[in-house]
């Protein structure tokens, strides 16, 4: 056949592709111009056509539905093939069953003309069914979740999950996530108020969304240790989808990798590492840039933020400027092994003048400065009473991240300093025990007295004597997939290679991830001195190996199992009451987590 027939043969297809898409094209219009006609009357006293033709004005319905028949029995939403047939629209993740669409792992398993084969994990024997569980395709890295549709409409799944509203047109969006967390707590060595028992340390809602092509918003509250609290409130302004924002508002600060790039649902262990935990910048107001640059090697973000830690106002004028730069250096070179590493380092500092946060300093609890807290977390060192924050403060960190397969690890060190004075009140306070008093503003001192309110809040402290105390933590955190899952970073979550259940004869055992991690605190000895810190009471060391595993059942639940040793590096009290003391901690942990 010589090159002319070929070519002429080449455009009878097209022809014939032209002539499918036209009727296609044709059936569409003739629906479309349908539903304008049933769009005529009037609905909640407006007129319900639109710009597309139907709907509320500017209002929200929910998402995509399922493939109908329409007349001539071609399905809307389906497309045809080469040969003029019918393909039915693919839904990543879902079957069609007798009871409609389903999910997988959700009742009897689609019939394979091939049945895959065993693997052996301890004394069980499993189906490898990871290209062919409920239709989908193979197993890739960071898999996004099954899409999941409820009865006409609900939207669930995405790389993202959650469920999501949208306005007619897709201009709005809005995103509805849960976080629920229960822990049962068992610590070797109790005291009061340290004791064993069942804890929320997360029940969070997150409202996200978009206004257009250029706005963003985060909203979400948390209800845990302490009362119901606004964690983020922030909207991002996009000049350039890749390479600029602007962030204004109540968010995470960039002060770590640990912190701002792992999510609370997808931590390596329960929590974080001891430092990072207790100093990391957390919540604060303010407002950032961020960006990524030279196709993806570079993250940043810079941003000027109040300076107090998880609160609403300001104490002082001045601003904690921050800086945060993630390298990749060879994330464009196409060697996998090298692809996931992340060299990143941060930096902040500013002029502090505010109430301490947090007041206590523990072993395997979020930020937070509720009394609750002691009752969940070791304590490795408490303030003394009417101490605060009072001068310069800066806090760095460097970390290796690394991604490879089913592998990775993260490895920090982060340091700084922080100058704290003891506040002096216009009446004398009840000391706690062995802590220096607290004297009264009619005895002569060097220190200026505070300005108070009515309320005998505090309001500002200018005091000329300060502690300058110097602090530095370490980390390394490991963790392995025993079921192959991959991943190249720890936001929302694991799609197990085989969500957990019983089918097809055979237990499909989830994801299964192994981890390890230790972490190391150190504050200088000045914390002990100006009545600071009860050296009697208190120690300022401490080293905490830890070793669990992370169960992912499906991609929405996650069992964790973990034990906590810590050494400290002098005995602290557990109950000063008895004058019962402990130079190490044990804690045993297990998390029951459920996250769309």
């Amino acid at each position: 056949m010589d090159r002319l027939t070929l070519i002429e043969e080449h455009l009878r297809n097209l022809e014939e592709r032209n002539q499918q898409l036209q009727k296609q094209y044709d059936s569409l219009k003739a629906e479309y111009e349908k539903i304008l006609d049933k769009a005529q009357s009037p609905l909640f006293s407006s007129d319900a056509k639109e710009a597309d033709g139907g709907g509320v004005p500017g209002g929200v319905e929910w998402g995509p539905e399922a493939p109908v028949k329409k007349s001539g029995g071609q399905t809307e939403g389906a497309r045809q093939t080469a040969g003029g047939g019918e393909e039915e629209e693919e839904i990543p993740g879902v079957v069609a069953g007798r009871g409609g669409l389903q999910r997988a792992g959700a009742g009897t398993m689609p019939g394979r003309a091939q049945r895959p084969p065993l693997f052996r994990f301890g004394l069980l024997w499993f189906r490898d069914d990871t290209a062919e569980i409920a239709g989908r395709g193979p197993y890739r890295p960071d898999m996004p979740a099954y899409e999941h549709r409820i009865g006409t409409g609900a939207f669930l799944g995405g790389a993202e999950n959650g469920v999501t509203w949208h306005s007619s047109d897709n201009y709005f969006t809005l995103t509805f996530h849960n976080l629920t967390q229960l822990d049962l707590r068992e610590p070797i060595q109790q005291g009061d108020p340290l004791h064993g028992g069942f804890i929320i340390p997360r029940q969070r809602w997150y409202f996200e969304g978009k206004v257009g092509d250029y706005a963003n918003f985060v909203t979400s509250v948390n209800r845990g240790y302490a009362s119901l609290d606004l964690l983020d409130s922030y909207a991002d302004y996009i000049v350039h989808p890749e390479w600029l924002s602007f962030r204004v508002g109540r968010m995470k600060v960039p002060s770590q990798y640990e912190y701002i790039s792992i999510d609370e649902a997808n931590l390596i262990g329960p929590e974080r590492s001891i430092w990072v935990q207790n100093f990391a910048g957390n919540r604060q107001l303010g407002a950032m840039a961020h960006g990524r640059l030279f196709n993806r090697r570079i993250e940043y973000y810079v941003g000027a933020f109040n300076g107090q830690r998880r609160s609403f106002e300001d104490y002082n004028s001045s601003r904690d400027y921050f800086f945060y730069l993630d390298y990749r250096p060879f994330i464009q070179s196409g060697v996998d092994w090298l692809s996931g590493l992340h060299l990143v380092g941060t930096y902040n500092f500013g002029e502090e003048r505010q109430p301490l946060s947090p007041i206590a300093l523990r072993t395997m609890n979020q930020l937070s400065n509720s009394n609750a807290a002691a009752f969940v977390s070791p304590t490795i060192l408490e303030f003394n009473n009417n101490v605060f924050e009072n001068g310069p403060r800066g806090f760095y960190s460097f970390e290796t991240v690394y991604y490879y397969k089913s592998w990775g690890f993260l490895a920090g060190i982060q340091g700084g300093y922080q100058d704290y004075s003891i506040e002096y009140t216009t009446t004398p306070s009840a000391p706690k025990s062995g802590s220096a008093p607290t004297p009264a503003s009619s005895v002569t001192s060097p220190f200026a007295s505070t300005r108070q309110n009515a309320n005998n809040e505090f309001l500002d402290v200018n005091s000329p004597i300060r502690t300058h105390v110097p602090t530095v933590g370490w980390s390394f955190q490991t963790w392995y997939f025993l079921t192959g899952e991959e991943i190249t970073r720890r936001r929302y979550l694991v799609e197990p290679r085989q969500p957990y259940g019983y089918y097809d004869g055979y237990i499909h055992p989830g994801a299964i991830e192994l981890f390890a991690k230790v972490s190391d605190l150190q504050m200088g000895d000045a914390i002990f001195r100006g009545g600071i810190v009860n050296r009697a009471l208190w120690t300022n060391r401490a080293f905490a190996p830890e070793i669990g595993v992370n169960w992912y059942l499906t991609h929405f639940v996650k069992f964790t199992f973990d034990y906590q040793h810590v050494f400290l590096g002098n005995p602290v009290v557990l109950d000063e009451a008895t004058g019962k003391f402990t130079k190490n901690y044990d804690l045993f942990l297990f998390r029951t987590q459920l996250f769309f």
